[in-house]
């Protein structure tokens, strides 16, 4: 008798996430990464910049802030990592003690958010930033 005998392959897909320092995963995951850029109260009239970040896979960065002093929120892009060339892609007024958010659509290599505070120092302050994939 003749046998005949099938084999199979299986193949195993596996994905490997490697956060960035200070990252923290949330949501649906591995799609978000979170960074607390910075909790420490700024003096009057100083910048609160994050780290220049690589857009990578992800498709939508996030920068969200809350201050008790007034102040601007800025995404900048750039297509490189010379800080000097790095432009406001978008802006929006933070109003004391209410956090607020930004959020643009990736088109450029690197990302970065800063916040502009007022003339007065701050007695609260957080300044957070979010780069999601969407599928």
């Amino acid at each position: 008798m003749n046998y005949m005998r099938s084999v199979f392959s299986l193949s195993l897909c596996l994905i490997v996430l490697s956060l960035p320092l200070g990252a923290e995963p949330f949501g649906n995951l591995p799609f978000n990464i979170r960074f607390d850029t910075s909790v420490a109260n700024l003096a009057a009239n100083v910048f609160s910049t994050g780290p220049i970040r690589s857009a990578g896979p992800y498709n939508v960065f996030r920068a969200e802030v809350a201050s008790s002093v007034a102040g601007t929120l800025a995404i900048q892009t750039s297509t490189t990592t010379n800080t000097s060339l790095f432009l406001d892609f978008a802006t929006i007024s933070v109003t004391s003690g209410v956090p607020t958010s930004l959020e643009i659509d990736l088109t450029a290599a690197y990302v970065r958010s800063i916040f502009r505070n007022g003339a007065t120092a701050q007695t609260r302050f957080y300044h957070r930033e979010v780069l999601q994939l969407w599928p």
